[in-house]
């Protein structure tokens, strides 16, 4: 689920991976210029737009996570990265790339907030709170209500396994 892509900057020609075609489920790919509508919202071709035109102007590459549009109209995720491409005198000639369909990974990450925000408003209509704590580094997570349990009117600005511990009877 990964193409390639090439970008002539002189004749706006794009060159693509059978692979790349497939995940737009086009034939071929048009030239950038017509690409604005037809595999991208006028939103997401406006930041694509710009990239591409800071890589050909600082000849560095991007990386994008962007909404993009299949022949048939329904939108999914793609990834986009870009190196400049140069001529011999080390100018920029066009950008050559690589595109991956993300759209699992982004209806996870979805799902995953939704999840969370479910769980977050579980525990503030039970009154009830947690935390984890990661042994290696030290960074700690807690709900809104996991203070207000330990007797804080106002959440603490961190909270540790020695803060926990301090509130563990000896017994």
């Amino acid at each position: 689920r990964i193409g390639n892509w090439y970008w002539d900057a002189a004749t706006d020609a794009m060159s693509a991976s059978d692979e790349l075609c497939r995940i737009f489920g086009r034939d071929a790919m048009p030239p950038m210029a017509a690409q604005r509508g037809t595999l991208f919202s006028a939103e997401a071709w406006q930041e694509l737009d710009g990239a591409v035109r800071e890589a050909v102007r600082s000849g560095t590459g991007f990386d994008l996570e962007l909404p993009a549009l299949r022949g048939d109209g329904t939108s999914f995720w793609i990834n986009t990265r870009s190196d400049p491409a140069r001529d011999a005198s080390g100018k920029v000639v066009g950008l050559r790339g690589t595109l991956q369909d993300i759209s699992l990974r982004k209806q996870t990450e979805l799902d995953l907030n939704l999840s969370r925000q479910l769980l977050e408003l579980t525990m503030q209509l039970s009154q009830t709170g947690g935390w984890d704590i990661d042994l290696v580094d030290h960074t700690s997570h807690r709900t809104r209500g996991h203070d207000r349990i330990f007797g804080y009117e106002a959440p603490l600005p961190t909270w540790s396994y020695e803060i926990f511990l301090e509130h563990v009877l000896p017994e």
